[in-house]
């Protein structure tokens, strides 16, 4: 696999970043020529995030939270026929320090405000395992939620600025009157929390961490009972209306002192059960299109209405406390970018909401016992530290590629590169009940060369699809239970599939060792050379348009959350990987450059065997590591997201 040098729109590394597009006015459609610009900038700017130009240095971060005027209050507990959403924001997005062993969790918590209602689980010893939110790049936690509390929620109609910090409430002003039943997350970013460390490589990564922000709302809310139905394509200046925030590209004007934030999705969770039956969970197939949610209880809206709609027309509530409001040239631009990418550019352009599902609904396999497995999954799911050494058995890995590749209506396509006897790239193989059309829209097979034949331009004319049906012998598979050297077999009590339907298949894409050269790719982290298997999401062919680009890191940020509380419902170590420079997977395999990127990923292993715990001290780096000029051992602040 080689690495083949970015196609740069604009040379920015060259000669210097594209100028931003002039504003337009808050909430003003852009004319021709200003979505022309629009798509100058953004391209410019995704060549640069995915050139080799070296981030600058570090620069002030700003304030981890608004200083939101109003009191801070507890969120209730949840009554009869309430969203519980004490319970969804713990399992989603809450950080708070855990609560000591003996003490009565949720609303009668201690001062501290850790959340407790959904944590009873989490005891173990003298403390309880630390509440863990969705992951975030570098630890940076840019990701806010605005609260959009409609009828059915324990906490009284109106708007509420969400702290994870401290799991409280901050009211910010009313509802409307035809407010939609439930509550609404509008998930906004404050960029340079990320700018101060990524640079000019932030911008994705706010998407990427949104879009994991939007599937541990989802998620934790369908695994509490409630349905949940989530968008990525909202109108920013719709968005921010509805969240009482200013319309882009006024913030700076309207609320000066204060953090700007950037508003990029919305999830909608309303009370009740979320599908049939008893377990709360919907049916498999996603729906999607324009709002669709049945009419409700009074005050309640008519189906065929945006639940945003009734929020955005209530007046601009009272600014935040002023405090420092870091900021830098690089941050002004990736504000730029990020107004410019979700800037709709036709008016009357309708937002689209899917319903969310358990992530192994994707497949043909689900746990035994779907009651409580996904509130268990998200209370288990961490990001395990490198090395991530040893491959999951061939069942796992299906079951968590399927749930990657399912997890969103119109996600990119994902791949997994694997080691061992047949060292190659998996990708799910369609089919009826697995949720995934096989081969994805644009994709091709290259199992009539080998990845380390390093060609990228003879790629010859493909090879017959080749299936590799987890636990049966096939062209690049392996038995499931064998050792092999770098790997362990896994044991039979971790695998909480056992009895269930048989494994989604998956197909051989191409041969071959890919990992040193992923290594190199993600900012030189030479762990990945040894992980047991990477998950990779790729873009398609014509995402360059601003809509294009945001859809598709928002809905990988989504799927690898989703592929990620599959992983710890399964026992597996992972670890998300953000930050790809030169990345060019369809050039590596021979086809058009610049048509197929990575944007996203997630490194997976087995379950940490014994002799592995406990080991100390630096990880020596394998030859393929010393040849791709990577280490082993990465920075504890910055493993998996160098920004080298």
């Amino acid at each position: 696999m080689t690495t083949s040098s970015t196609a740069r729109a604009g040379a920015p590394g060259a000669g210097g970043p594209e100028p931003e597009p002039a504003e337009q006015g808050p909430g003003v459609r852009p004319d021709a020529a200003g979505t022309r610009a629009n798509a100058r900038l953004v391209a410019a700017a995704l060549a640069d995030a995915r050139s080799g130009r070296p981030v600058e240095p570090d620069t002030p971060s700003g304030p981890a939270r608004q200083r939101w005027r109003e009191p801070a209050r507890r969120v209730p507990a949840a009554g009869a026929g309430d969203v519980d959403l004490d319970t969804v924001l713990t399992l989603s997005l809450a950080a708070g320090k855990p609560a000591r062993a003996g003490t009565s969790g949720g609303n009668a918590a201690p001062a501290h405000g850790t959340p407790g209602a959904a944590t009873a689980g989490l005891h173990t010893g003298r403390a309880a395992a630390r509440p863990r939110a969705a992951a975030s790049a570098g630890g940076r936690y840019p990701v806010r939620a605005h609260l959009l509390v409609g009828p059915g929620c324990p906490l009284p109609p109106g708007r509420y600025a969400y702290d994870p910090l401290t799991h409280r409430v901050h009211r910010r002003g009313p509802a409307p009157g035809n407010a939609a039943r439930g509550v609404v997350a509008v998930l906004t970013v404050a960029a340079q929390r990320t700018v101060s460390h990524y640079g000019h490589r932030a911008w994705p990564l706010l998407l990427l961490d949104t879009g994991h922000a939007a599937a541990a709302l989802a998620l934790a809310s369908v695994g509490t009972g409630h349905a949940a139905r989530v968008c990525l394509d909202a109108d920013g200046a719709l968005l921010a209306a509805a969240a009482g925030l200013p319309p882009p590209g006024s913030w700076r004007d309207l609320w000066p002192g204060t953090s700007p934030e950037h508003p990029l999705a919305a999830v909608h969770i309303r009370p009740g059960a979320a599908g049939p039956g008893t377990s709360g969970i919907p049916p498999a197939a996603a729906e999607t299109g324009t709002y669709d949610a049945p009419p409700g209880p009074a005050g309640a809206p008519d189906g065929d209405v945006c639940p945003l709609a009734a929020w955005a027309a209530v007046r601009l509530p009272a600014p935040p406390g002023a405090g420092p409001a870091a900021g830098s040239p690089v941050g002004r631009r990736t504000a730029a970018v990020l107004g410019a990418l979700t800037r709709a550019p036709h008016a009357g352009d309708r937002p689209a909401w899917w319903r969310a599902r358990p992530p192994w609904q994707g497949g043909r396999v689900e746990p035994p016992c779907a009651q409580g497995a996904l509130p268990a999954a998200l209370r288990r799911r961490r990001s395990a530290f490198p090395p991530l050494a040893g491959e999951p058995e061939r069942t796992a890995l299906a079951a968590v590629l399927h749930a990657a590749a399912a997890a969103c209506p119109s996600g990119p396509a994902w791949c997994a590169a694997v080691g061992g006897r047949n060292p190659g790239l998996l990708a799910p193989a369609g089919g009826a009940g697995t949720g995934v059309v096989s081969p994805a829209a644009g994709d091709r097979d290259h199992t009539d060369r080998n990845l380390g034949d390093r060609r990228p331009d003879s790629h010859g004319a493909g090879g017959d699809e080749a299936l590799l049906v987890p636990g049966r012998a096939g062209p690049g598979s392996r038995p499931d239970r064998p050792e092999e050297p770098g790997g362990h077999a896994v044991r039979e009590e971790a695998r909480p599939y056992e009895g269930a339907a048989p494994a989604p298949p998956l197909r051989l894409m191409a041969r071959g060792e890919a990992r040193p050269a992923l290594a190199a790719w993600a900012a030189g982290q030479g762990w990945l050379a040894g992980a047991g298997a990477v998950l990779l999401a790729r873009s398609a062919p014509g995402d360059a348009s601003p809509a294009g680009v945001r859809a598709v890191h928002l809905a990988a940020g989504y799927a690898a959350a989703s592929a990620e509380v599959t992983a710890a419902a399964l026992g597996l170590r992972s670890r998300p990987v953000g930050s790809w420079q030169r990345a060019d997977l369809g050039a590596a395999l021979g086809d058009a450059r610049g048509e197929r990127w990575v944007v996203h990923g997630l490194a997976l292993a087995a379950p940490e065997d014994a002799a592995q715990v406990g080991r100390k001290g630096p990880v020596p780096a394998s030859p393929a590591q010393a040849a791709a000029g990577t280490s082993a051992t990465p920075d504890p602040n910055t493993a998996g997201n160098e920004r080298r």
